[in-house]
């Protein structure tokens, strides 16, 4: 199998759920292969995961949190829960999609995932590398995008092919339906977002504003809110339905109000540098 880049995970209909993974708000992984699970309110570490040998590219739970996936450079795939029955999907760099029908074992914490016997293979893949993939909240849709401004929408678990979505110039970087499961948002390296209906594949929205690669995507639980996040250094509120950017957040540079008015002995390229990173200059 190639290197994993994007996972998505959903619940099988009719199995028996465990109890909740931990009381943690927020998880993230590191270059050494570690996952960290915290607490958002407090910031306080509440456990890390070791397993992986290398890199974690990519995280999802499964939609009730209950199970954390895990996808890395060291060509596995890890589970991380208590006991649960899931479905697990699984993209590569060299557009492969793989999906597993998994039983977890209680009391086991780390579970690799065997990449060479998958129980299906979907077809119709963006191809050219997977970047990004999103369950539908019930599990019954699934969407993938890539190195291709293309979003291929599957209907599970049957895998059946029912969408292609074509309106983004770039590739696709993040995927996100929204609670209710009756939009679909897609950021793109042409520093666009686009609101999918994924009944029926139709374009709704465009929303403008970014200046760089928009990165990642995520609805708020309130329904009425996107938030993005790109490589041009902000963050943007978009109020839904109008598509109206609210607020733009912009994390403080290294440098955050730093005068270097009557700074000497640094070079044209060094002030704007500087600037760049948050100094001031009057």
């Amino acid at each position: 199998m190639a290197r994993a880049e994007a996972l998505a995970s959903c619940w099988l209909s009719g199995l028996s759920q465990p109890q909740r993974w931990h009381r943690c708000d927020q998880v993230g992984c590191d270059a050494d292969g570690t996952i960290r699970l915290w607490q958002a309110q407090s910031g306080q570490l509440i456990q890390t995961l070791v397993g992986h040998s290398s890199a974690v590219n990519a995280l999802t739970y499964s939609p009730d949190g209950r199970t954390l996936a895990s996808a890395s450079r060291d060509r596995s795939v890890r589970l991380w829960a208590h006991q649960s029955a899931q479905l697990l999907i699984s993209g590569d760099d060299e557009s492969n999609l793989y999906g597993w029908v998994l039983t977890l074992q209680p009391g086991v914490a780390d579970q690799p995932a065997d990449c060479n016997q998958p129980d299906y293979v979907l077809t119709a893949v963006p191809p050219n590398g997977i970047h990004t993939l999103a369950f539908s909240p019930e599990g019954r849709l699934l969407a993938a995008g890539g190195a291709e401004p293309i979003i291929q929408l599957w209907q599970m678990p049957d895998q059946r092919p029912i969408y292609t979505l074509k309106a983004h110039t770039s590739s696709i970087y993040g995927l996100a339906f929204s609670l209710d499961g009756k939009t679909l948002a897609s950021s793109s390296g042409d520093q666009t977002i686009r609101l999918w209906d994924p009944s029926t594949g139709e374009l709704r929205q465009t929303l403008c504003g970014h200046t760089g690669v928009v990165r990642s995507i995520v609805f708020h639980p309130n329904g009425r809110w996107l938030i993005s996040s790109s490589g041009d250094e902000t963050m943007k509120i978009w109020a839904l339905p109008t598509g109206v950017c609210i607020h733009t957040l912009r994390p403080a540079g290294l440098y955050d109000s730093m005068n270097i008015t009557n700074a000497n002995g640094i070079t044209a390229a060094q002030r704007a540098t500087l600037k760049a990173l948050g100094a001031v200059e009057h």
